[in-house]
C-alpha cells in the first residue's frame, strides 16, 4: 500500500504545476527533492516508471491550456528530469545493494550468535553431565572405602576371637575340659559368625555387579512365610516370644526365585526376634490389586524416624554403639533390598518408637510379572507367531513380511505409530519390528505401546540388496545421549580389538567430535567424512561408525557401504537419536555382513 501512494508523490505534482503557471511554474523544481527522497522507498525500475509518468504528464500540460506549445521550456526540464531519475535509480540501487548486505550480515550474525549458543548450551551439558559422573565416581570411590573399612572390622573381630582362643588352646596343656569346651565353642560360633559374613558379601558383590542366578518360578508366597516362620520359631521359643500367621486363603502366585525370597524372610523374622523382647511376632501377606504386600510385625523396641531409610544401607545397624547389642553384620537388610528390587518390587518399615516395627516389601502377581518378564527379557520363541512390521516404507514393509511368511511367521503391517497402537489393540502380536526410527517422540509412542500390551519390540535396520535380497544391514548401535561406557561397549562388541582404524561418517561437526574425542582417547585412530562416498579404500577401515541421519538419507549410506566392495564387509556400527531402553536392537555383532534375515529371526528366537 506504501508503495502505491508513493508512486503517484511524482505524478501527484502535475495538478500544482499546473495551477501554478504550467511549464515554468516554481513548482516543478520540487521534482528534484521529491525523486531524491523516493530513492529510499523504490528500486530503479519503479522509480524510472514513476519518473517518466510525470514527464509524460508534464510534456502534455500546454495542450490541455491550448496555447501556443513551449517547445524550448519542456526541452529543457524534460532531459533533466530524466537524468535526476537515472542518477537516483543508480543511488537507489546503491542503496537496497547495502540494505540487503547489511540484512545479510545481520542474518549471518543472528546465525551464527544462534549456534553459538546451542554450543554453548552442548558444553554446558556435557559439563554436567561430567560433574554428575565425576560426584557418582567420588560416591562410589568414598563407599567402596567404607565398605572395605567394614569388611576389615567385621572379619577382624571373629578372627581375633579365633586366634586368641586357638592360641590359648595350642600353648597351655593345663587347660581344663569345661573351659576348653568354651573355648572350642567360642572359635566354632565365631566360625560360623565369619562364613555368614563371608556368605553375605558375596550375596552383596553378587547383586551389585548383575552376576546374580535368578531361578524364577511360580511361587506360592504363604508357602514361604510359613516355611520361614517354622524355621525361626526355636528362636522365638527360646526368647518367650510368641510367633504366629496371618495369611488369607488362596493367595495368587508370584513369579520369584523361592530361595531367594525364602532368604528376605529369613533375615525379616530373625531380625525380628533379635530386636523384640517381650510380645510376639507376626508374618503374613495381603492381596493387592496388582501385587502381593508381605509383612514382618514385631512389639519391638522400634526404629527412630531418622533410621528407616538408612536401615538398609549396608553395614548400618541401630544402636551400634550401645552396650548389648545383637550380633550382626549389618549387611541382611540391603542384601533383602537388594533381592526385592531384583524382583521389581519394593521394600520398606514403618515403626514406631517402643512399640515395634512392620517390614514390607511387594511382588508382582504371576500375570503381570510375565508381562514384565517379556519386557525384561526381550526374546520370545515366535515359530509360527505374529509378527507385526512397522515401516513407513511400502516396500520395504512388502520385502520383510514375505520373508518372514516364507519362513513360516504370520504378519501385519503398520506404516505409522498410530496404526501399529490401533492394530496392536485389536490383534495383540507376538512382537513388534520396527525400522529405523529418527526421534524420540516416535520412541515414546512405541514405549508406551509395548509396556501397556506386554509386547516386545525390536528395531533392525534393513537395506534390500539388489543381488541378494534383504539383508541386515548393520552390525552394532550407539544411543544418543552419548554415554562412553555404552560407545567403548558397542565398539568393543563389534570390533574385538583395542586398536584400529574407524571412520566416522557424518555432517553433524558437535556429534562427530563427540564421537571422534572418545574414540581418539581409547586409541582408535579416527577420521571424519560427511558422506559414504567420502570413505577412502587407500588405507585400510577397520570400523565404520555412520552418524544420525534422516531416514531416506540413512538408508541411502547403508545401501551404499553394503554395495561398495571397499566397504561391503566393514563392521557398521549405526548412531540412533534416541536412548534405547524397553527395547532390542537388532545387529549382526560380529558377524560378516549377509545372510539374509537369518540374523533377525534368531534374535527372536532368544529368550533371555
Amino acid at each position: 500500500m506504501n508503495k502505491v501512494f508513493f508512486y503517484f508523490v511524482l505524478p501527484g505534482l502535475i495538478p500544482a504545476v499546473f495551477l501554478t503557471g504550467g511549464v515554468e511554474s516554481p513548482l516543478r523544481l520540487i521534482y528534484f527533492p521529491a525523486i531524491l527522497l523516493l530513492t529510499r522507498f523504490f528500486d530503479p525500475n519503479s522509480l524510472l516508471l514513476s519518473s517518466l509518468t510525470f514527464c509524460a504528464l508534464y510534456a502534455i500540460l500546454p495542450l490541455i491550456v491550448g496555447d501556443e506549445y513551449p517547445f524550448y521550456a519542456v526541452g529543457e526540464n524534460v532531459p533533466a528530469f530524466l537524468v535526476m531519475a537515472l542518477a537516483s535509480g543508480y543511488l537507489s540501487g546503491v542503496i537496497k545493494g547495502e540494505e540487503d548486505s547489511v540484512r545479510k550480515t545481520s542474518d549471518t550474525y543472528h546465525g551464527l550468535t544462534n549456534a553459538l549458543n546451542l554450543n554453548i548450551t552442548n558444553l554446558q551439558s556435557q559439563i554436567d553431565s561430567m560433574m554428575e559422573r565425576y560426584e557418582r565416581l567420588k560416591e562410589l570411590d568414598v563407599n567402596k572405602t567404607h565398605f572395605l573399612s567394614s569388611i576389615s572390622h567385621e572379619i577382624r573381630s571373629p578372627l581375633s576371637s579365633i586366634r586368641s582362643f586357638s592360641e590359648i588352646l595350642l600353648n597351655y596343656s593345663d587347660i581344663d575340659d569345661d573351659t576348653r569346651k568354651e573355648f572350642l565353642g567360642i572359635i566354632n560360633e565365631e566360625s560360623e559368625r565369619l562364613t555368614q559374613l563371608t556368605n553375605e558379601i558375596l550375596d552383596v558383590v553378587r547383586l551389585d555387579s548383575g552376576r546374580t542366578q535368578w531361578h524364577m518360578d511360580n511361587v506360592d508366597v504363604g508357602e514361604v512365610i510359613q516355611t520361614g516362620v517354622k524355621t525361626i520359631l526355636p528362636l522365638a521359643k527360646n526368647k518367650g516370644l510368641l510367633m504366629e500367621t496371618n495369611l488369607p486363603g488362596n493367595l495368587t502366585l508370584v513369579k520369584g526365585d523361592r530361595n531367594r525370597l525364602l532368604q528376605v524372610m529369613l533375615n525379616l523374622l530373625s531380625n525380628a526376634v533379635k530386636f523384640t523382647s517381650r510380645g510376639g511376632i507376626t508374618a503374613g501377606a495381603e492381596e493387592m490389586p496388582e501385587e502381593i504386600r508381605v509383612f514382618v510385625r514385631d512389639t519391638g523396641e522400634g526404629i527412630y524416624p531418622e533410621e528407616k531409610e538408612k536401615v538398609f544401607e549396608e553395614f548400618y545397624r541401630i544402636g551400634d554403639e550401645l552396650a548389648g547389642r545383637a550380633k550382626g553384620s549389618g549387611l541382611g537388610l540391603s542384601i533383602c533390598k537388594k533381592i526385592i528390587e531384583g524382583h521389581r518390587g519394593r521394600i520398606w518399615v514403618e515403626s514406631q518408637l517402643g512399640k515395634g516395627s512392620t517390614f514390607y516389601f511387594t511382588l508382582y502377581k504371576k500375570s503381570i510379572a510375565a508381562r514384565e518378564d517379556a519386557m525384561a527379557t526381550r526374546g520370545v520363541d515366535l515359530v509360527g507367531g505374529q509378527i507385526m512390521i512397522l515401516e513407513d516404507d511400502t516396500a520395504m514393509r512388502r520385502i520383510l513380511r514375505e520373508n518372514l511368511e516364507a519362513m513360516g511367521y504370520r504378519t501385519l503391517g503398520a506404516n505409522s505409530t498410530r496404526t501399529a497402537v490401533e492394530l496392536a489393540r485389536l490383534r495383540h502380536p507376538d512382537a513388534i519390528i520396527t525400522g529405523y526410527l529418527e526421534g524420540e517422540e516416535q520412541f515414546s509412542e512405541i514405549r508406551t505401546l509395548s509396556s501397556v500390551l506386554g509386547i516386545p519390540v525390536y528395531m533392525v535396520s534393513v537395506i534390500n540388496d539388489e543381488k541378494s535380497g534383504p539383508q541386515v544391514a548393520v552390525n552394532g548401535y550407539i544411543s544418543k545421549p552419548f554415554d562412553k561406557d555404552q560407545i567403548e561397549k558397542a565398539i568393543r562388541a563389534v570390533l574385538n580389538r583395542d586398536s584400529g582404524r574407524i571412520t566416522i561418517i557424518s555432517n553433524k561437526p558437535d556429534e562427530a567430535r563427540d564421537l571422534q574425542l572418545f574414540m581418539g582417547s581409547k586409541g582408535y585412530e579416527t577420521s571424519i567424512v560427511p558422506d559414504a562416498d567420502s570413505v577412502g579404500s587407500t588405507r585400510p577401515v577397520h570400523l565404520i561408525v555412520v552418524g544420525s541421519f534422516p531416514k531416506d538419507d540413512l538408508y541411502a549410506v547403508l545401501t551404499t557401504l553394503r554395495t561398495s566392495g571397499s566397504t561391503v564387509y566393514i563392521p557398521i556400527v549405526l548412531t540412533l537419536n534416541i536412548l534405547v531402553r524397553d527395547m532390542r536392537c537388532i545387529g549382526l555383532g560380529t558377524t560378516q555382513y549377509g545372510g539374509g534375515l537369518e540374523k533377525m529371526v534368531e534374535m527372536l528366537r532368544e529368550k533371555g
